[in-house]
């Protein structure tokens, strides 16, 4: 589909109307994010769910307006109504577009006349039908946008003037005036117009926060007790189990008139509620003073005021710290001392001194163009819907071992391709989760750590080697000095790296293939369409990424330049390592054969590393990155500097 140019770029994630939902099923912890949004963003954002938690009353078309108008690329569920691939990406732009208006169907001095759709099922939005026949109309000044997303055509303009009309059939729509400097010639029938922008709104907004009127008041409780002859006290309480107590400096006397208890009551809310100004406001007031006792204002105001100043400071009081790394030191050197034992020259548990070389296929077409060359291990990362039966048998005739990799991700209920390795019984797995790997370890098949296990440091090695794995690969996290760091500590015998690989950019739930190529919701409806075609993501600087599928549906994004770590070769011999992997993604046959011949004569010593490199380079479309490896840089806290 022509129109679906930026497939990445999703609908903004709006649950507003699921949170009844969620919380019938035990959700009890929302997070809202609001990463490089305006401040007055934040605030719509969290009145409206603040709104519907607290049952204040249901979402107004004014509470919804912000939540597109501030910033939108179309709100929508995500994944809570379950799979649509052809709901979560619009497709047809990747900024900031705002509320969807309309469709421009008419064009004179009048100004530009615009009717709502309400049945464009691609322009859903997070507000149900009902509540769509109702929105808040632009105001003066607002932004507006008109598109054509097929032609690459857009303008906008500020608004000038706004009047309601009515459309054929009854439609609603408005004439929008945008004034003597825009220019109507750009402007064409059926055009998408957004309000994408509104003064007035973030001035509404802004006042929420920065006016005192609006600030959040904490409710405490206070009991005022008084005798004569005796201080007067005065004890607030709040809802956290702070509580203060402040007293009058001279005791209270006996009142020349009569005074009833009422009235002293009366005076002593009317002093002790007069809140506004600071962090609290009254919930109740126990007064427990004597009949006839003279309570002068004067001194209620005074104690109200040491009250919030003691229970300012209550509330504010830093609990001192006594944080120690000695039992981190203790935990670290323990695990070292483990290293140490196990690495010593002799041990039973320290592998042989032999090199081992894999080489990972993304298809069954690679595997002809190993046979005869100097590697070791095969391991297949097939795409979804791609047989490993006859390429496990073909590894094995020309001599490799044969493996298979898991997925990066497992769901409840998705063991069936676990249990496809384990029906086909590969010389080992490439385990990439947590979850396969739990299930794997029981069934005595030999395995493998790959990077996406996230280890960073000694002791998550150590653990997950505990776990049942001959070999792991750190995390793509470390840069070469946080690597080799890791090295001094654990067994480089049994840490595998890749010398060559393309890096996965992101993996999605949602596929690319079925958005842009059919106009299936999710499986089966995409027809498959993953298997029948190669994909390829073109981004801003012409660089072509590919998209792969697994056997959930799942996309994976590689980054079009490969990474390289030749230049760390020598420093990992050194250090201990035996094992290496060259990853491929798409490369014909012929390819595979000279890039996998150029990585194994230097790994065996037979090629220089400055020549393997240059050789390597001249294979790949883009040259070769050495991405985060050689990344030093380190992180500064900006408070102190």
């Amino acid at each position: 589909k022509t129109n679906a140019q930026y497939l990445f770029s999703t609908r903004d994630l709006c649950a507003v109307d699921k949170i009844d939902e969620m919380c019938e099923i035990g959700v009890d912890s929302l997070k809202v994010e609001g990463r490089l949004k305006s401040p007055e963003y934040v605030a719509a954002v969290s009145k409206a769910y603040r709104k519907v938690l607290d049952n204040t009353g249901d979402l107004t078309p004014a509470d919804r307006e912000p939540l597109e108008v501030l910033f939108s690329r179309g709100l929508g569920p995500g994944w809570l109504d379950g799979v649509n691939h052809q709901e979560l990406v619009d497709g047809t732009f990747s900024n900031h577009h705002g509320e969807f208006l309309g469709k421009v169907v008419k064009m004179d001095r009048g100004g530009i006349l615009v009717e709502e759709i309400l049945s464009d099922a691609s322009q859903s939005q997070v507000r149900t039908a009902q509540q769509s026949q109702v929105r808040t109309a632009p105001r003066l000044g607002d932004g507006i946008l008109f598109e054509n997303p097929e032609f690459g055509v857009s303008i906008g303009g500020r608004l000038f003037g706004i009047r309601s009309a009515q459309g054929k059939g009854g439609a609603q729509g408005f004439w929008l005036d945008m004034g003597r400097d825009f220019d109507m010639r750009k402007v064409a029938l059926g055009m998408k117009v957004y309000r994408n922008d509104s003064p007035a709104l973030e001035k509404e907004l802004h006042r929420t926060f920065a006016e005192r009127e609006f600030a959040k008041h904490l409710p405490v409780n206070m009991t005022l007790y008084g005798r004569v002859g005796e201080a007067l006290r005065l004890t607030v309480y709040d809802g956290d189990g702070h509580k203060v107590q402040v007293e009058s400096e001279l005791p209270l006397d006996a009142a020349r008139n009569e005074t009833s208890v009422d009235r002293i009551a009366e005076l002593a809310h009317k002093e002790l509620a007069a809140l506004s100004a600071t962090a609290y406001s009254l919930k109740s007031l126990d007064v427990q003073v004597d009949t006839n006792t003279f309570v002068p204002g004067k001194v209620l105001r005074v104690l109200r005021q040491n009250a919030v100043a003691a229970l300012d400071d209550t509330r504010c009081q830093w609990k001192s710290l006594a944080p120690s790394a000695n039992s981190g030191r203790k935990l670290l050197d323990s695990v070292k001392t483990e290293f140490l034992s196990a690495s010593h020259p002799g041990s039973p548990h320290r592998p042989q001194d032999s090199t081992q070389i894999s080489v990972l296929v993304r298809n069954p077409e690679q595997i002809e163009a190993l046979r005869g060359l100097d590697i070791d291990n095969v391991v297949m990362d097939f795409d979804w819907g791609v047989k490993y039966d006859e390429s496990l048998a073909q590894i094995r005739d020309y001599g490799f071992k044969a493996g298979m990799a898991t997925l990066r991700i497992h769901k409840p209920g998705e063991n069936h391709y676990l249990k496809n390795i384990l029906r086909l019984a590969p010389d080992f797995a490439l385990v990439r989760s947590l979850g396969a790997l739990a299930i794997l370890r029981e069934n005595g098949i030999s395995l493998r750590g790959d990077y996406s296990l996230n280890a960073a440091n000694s002791l998550s090695y150590d653990w997950l080697l505990s776990l049942g794995l001959e070999t792991l690969h750190p995390s793509w996290d470390l840069n070469s000095t946080q690597l080799f760091d890791l090295l001094q500590n654990i067994d480089g015998h049994r840490m595998e790296i890749a010398l060559h690989q393309y890096m996965p950019a992101f993996h999605s739930e949602y596929c690319a293939f079925a958005r842009a190529l059919t106009d299936g919701r999710r499986f089966p409806e995409c027809g498959k369409i993953c298997t029948q075609h190669k994909v390829e993501i073109l981004d801003h600087k012409g660089e072509r990424h590919f998209l792969q599928s697994d056997a959930e549906c799942r996309n994976t994004l590689f980054v079009g330049k490969p990474q390289s770590a030749f230049k760390l070769l020598p420093q990992l011999r050194t250090a201990g390592v035996r094992s290496y992997r060259i990853e491929l993604l798409d490369e014909t046959p012929d390819i595979v054969r000279r890039k996998v011949q150029i990585y194994s004569q230097a790994i065996r010593g037979k090629l220089p590393i400055e020549s393997a490199i240059r050789q390597a380079g001249v294979e790949e479309k883009y040259g070769l990155s050495e991405g985060q490896l050689f990344n030093e840089s380190t992180w500064v806290d900006r408070k102190k500097n």
